[in-house]
């Protein structure tokens, strides 16, 4: 029995060293076929390789169970569907500068119009104080009447270039708002 014994220990050791010189050599199973799963192509490999590209295969270039390495081309993608898809974000983007000049033109003209209401409101107020001191020298009543109507004709002009400041100040803030959205989401170029 005590020879059985070391017949069995004996090969339990010639195999545990037998298996541990094959692993640190690379030459077990396992290594090896780690090492064949790497330079095979596979289905795995093919979706990992092309996940987040779309299109239609132009060609082919390897065939199955080719052994590759890492950055031979596999398969090529037809352009035009790519080619399409910058050509439209390039026109989205024209677009938006478009868009973006047109209201930078309006809050320009906006503001030339509040500038000059505001000027004729000051003008319509200094004929109406011209047309006061006249009053306050001596005229007749009808004159009075005429002054009053001027002053407060300049009030109302005033107060309408106030209220056009005021709307171009809000037109100008969307326009500002809209220009930088606009330009914030074209920033695909």
């Amino acid at each position: 029995m005590n020879k059985k014994i070391i017949v069995y220990v004996l090969l339990i050791v010639a195999l545990g060293t037998g298996g541990t010189l094959m692993a640190m050599s690379g030459k077990d199973a396992v290594s090896m076929a780690a090492q064949q799963k790497n330079t095979l192509l596979t289905a795995d490999t093919v979706n990992v390789a092309f996940q987040g590209v779309g299109g239609r295969v132009n060609t082919i270039e390897v065939k199955e169970e080719q052994q590759v390495k890492k950055g031979d081309v596999l398969m090529t993608l037809d352009p035009v569907d790519l080619d399409l898809q910058i050509e439209k974000l390039k026109t989205d983007i024209a677009q938006a500068d478009v868009k973006i000049k047109q209201a930078k033109d309006a809050l320009q003209n906006q503001s030339e119009k509040i500038s000059n209401s505001e000027k004729q409101g000051q003008l319509d107020i200094q004929a109406a104080q011209a047309g006061e001191s006249l009053l306050n020298q001596g005229t007749r009543a009808e004159d009075i009447v005429r002054q009053k109507l001027a002053i407060e004709a300049a009030q109302q002009s005033l107060d309408a270039a106030l209220t056009g400041v005021e709307t171009a100040k809000r037109n100008a803030e969307i326009a500002q708002k809209n220009s930088s959205i606009q330009t914030t989401g074209s920033g695909l170029g």
